[in-house]
């Protein structure tokens, strides 16, 4: 299916951009600006586990400590015709954590649990301005430090606290808007890998001769959204100031019907348990993400200075992830994946038009398939099961989106979905006695993308010859 659809998407997204008009009103973003931002952070760090000697096997999962962040950034923008040039500096505070527990053979437990205090980024930004709107990509360095703590019970506890203080990069995407004077809004997606980092604790029976072994790899995904002050207000090409789009009698008009298509990524955070005849024995987090692309359509009402809508899309995505335990061996493991090929939103939105722009809040219903699949192999299954799970759930979000020329516009967009708990049971087979294994997953998506809409009447960002 994603297959069918990127290529759409990816088509309206060239003829949108291949009939910009490149008489509408120009803005002067070169300059020195700072501000301050606001946004959650969820990181996706697989984990491997392994055992001394290595034919003992291990564990594969994966921790995704999750928190809201704020900061402050400053950068400096250079504008040459409708490119745009910069470089951008920033820190954030805030905290993002997650423990977890899993069983080790039945008699004892192993414990992990990441913390992120802050992170820092230093990027440059290559950009392309549509009038007021600058729609940009991002790269550079970011740093941070993870803590760590590791433990094994097994008749006596040993533990581990390690401090990673890490330098990796950083890739995204945003829209920025002019606001009035020489305020700006913005929202935008950041990727960040910190490489991967290991650590070992003592076999808790067997002692410092036979280490456990935890190799991580730490990425982060963040949304966030930021308002930035410009020294030297952005202007327009006859140094006109800003106001004078605020003002316009509207422009644009948003009322009517719109169909665009969007790319973006989608990342889940799902919590995931194992129980035994009730009794909980594993919990780790299924973080599948995807790049994905989709359709949407909806239709929207403007009355002076807000706007209200409805929009309904349909999105493709490849999200998938297994994930391994109880040795991970041939013979002897428990294995469960979990996978999403789409999903669909119904979403009213609203928010407030200022200039050709439009800040929104969204929220509404969502729709998804969830397939799982689990065995448990010692060495011949002794509990299985495969499932498919159509589920629907809620989704806020925010977003900008604003004209560019004539009657299209482009919104970047964050939304949260949550699909509730899926909870399966099987009881044992093969002979293997009387009981039952069950799992459950509480899924989770955070969706970040760009779309380009078209929109049929109203009232898009005029050419300049009209002023």
């Amino acid at each position: 299916m994603i297959t069918r659809i990127l290529p759409v998407t990816a088509a309206i997204f060239a003829g949108a951009l291949s009939s910009a008009n490149a008489a509408n009103v120009p803005m002067n973003w070169t300059g020195f600006y700072a501000g301050v931002n606001a946004g959650y952070g969820a990181a996706l760090d697989p984990v491997t586990q392994s055992f001394t000697p290595s034919t003992n096997g291990g564990y594969q999962f994966a921790i995704a400590p999750q928190g809201w962040f704020g900061g402050g950034q400053l950068g400096y923008n250079w504008q040459t015709g409708p490119l745009v040039l910069g470089l951008e500096a920033d820190a954030q505070g805030g905290h993002a954590s997650q423990a977890l527990c899993y069983d080790f053979c039945g008699v004892g437990t192993f414990g992990i649990s990441q913390t992120q205090t802050w992170y820092a980024t230093m990027r440059g930004r290559l950009g392309w301005a549509y009038g007021p709107v600058l729609l940009y990509g991002a790269g550079g360095a970011a740093f941070t430090t993870i803590k760590t703590n590791l433990s094994q019970t097994l008749g006596n506890t040993v533990s581990g606290e390690f401090s990673d203080t890490r330098t990796g990069w950083t890739l995204g995407a945003g829209v920025e808007g002019v606001l009035a004077g020489p305020w700006s809004a913005k929202i935008e997606y950041l990727y960040m890998d910190f490489g991967s980092v290991t650590h070992s604790i003592p076999e808790a029976l067997l002692g410092p001769a036979f280490p456990v072994e935890f190799s991580m790899a730490l990425r982060e995904h963040v949304v966030r959204a930021g308002i930035n002050y410009h020294f030297g207000a952005p202007t327009t090409a006859k140094a006109q100031p800003v106001e004078r789009f605020v003002r316009a009698s509207p422009t644009p008009d948003w009322t009517g019907f719109y169909v665009g298509g969007n790319i973006g990524y989608a990342v889940q955070r799902s919590p995931y348990e194992q129980s035994s005849d009730g009794i909980v024995f594993n919990q780790f987090t299924f973080v599948p993400g995807s790049i994905g692309g989709g359709i949407q359509a909806g239709g929207t009402l403007q009355l002076d200075r807000i706007a209200l809508g409805v929009e309904a899309d349909y999105q493709a995505v490849r999200q998938n992830q297994s994930q391994c335990g109880d040795f991970c061996l041939p013979n002897q493991s428990r294995n469960i994946s979990e996978s999403s090929g789409w999903f669909a939103t119904v979403r009213g939105r609203a928010g407030v038009v200022w200039g050709p722009a439009w800040y929104y809040v969204t929220g509404g219903a969502a729709f998804t398939n969830i397939k799982t699949e689990y065995v448990g192999l010692d060495p011949i299954p002794f509990v299985q099961g495969g499932f498919s799970d159509s589920r629907a759930g809620w989704t806020v979000g925010a977003g900008i989106e604003a004209m560019m020329w004539r009657n299209w516009s482009l919104k970047a967009e964050y939304l949260y979905m949550d699909f509730g708990t899926i909870t399966h049971a099987m009881p044992y087979i093969n002979g293997f006695g009387p009981g039952e294994e069950a799992f459950s997953i509480h899924v989770r998506d955070h969706v970040f993308r760009l779309g380009l809409n078209y929109h049929f009447g109203g009232r898009g960002v005029p050419d300049e010859s009209s002023h």
